[in-house]
């Protein structure tokens, strides 16, 4: 790969998270410069990132059971009084 390719794609992928109109923009397929190929490139890769973090754990590919103390953690209800901090006592 050429460095040119390589830093297209570093920007490519950085400037569609912070001006994703630019980017797809400067995505346009009529320009044909390694640069562009690569920042094309990046931006698709920063475009499927988002995809996969926007899945819940168990369609990531968790297939180890990480992070199943966290999803039993959120279906159990806590007792509010438990939960509740404890009272100030009246000072003499």
């Amino acid at each position: 790969m050429s460095r040119d390719y390589v830093d297209g794609f570093n920007n490519g992928y950085m400037i569609a998270g912070r001006l994703p109109e630019l980017a797809k923009q400067l995505s346009h397929p009529s320009l044909e410069a390694p640069w562009f190929e690569g920042f094309r490139d990046g931006r698709e890769q920063f475009v499927k990132d988002q995809v996969k973090e926007m899945r819940p754990d168990w369609l990531r590919g968790d297939q180890q059971g990480a992070g199943k103390d966290e999803r039993e953690k959120d279906h159990t209800r806590e007792n509010p009084a438990q939960s509740a901090p404890p009272k100030e006592q009246d000072r003499d």
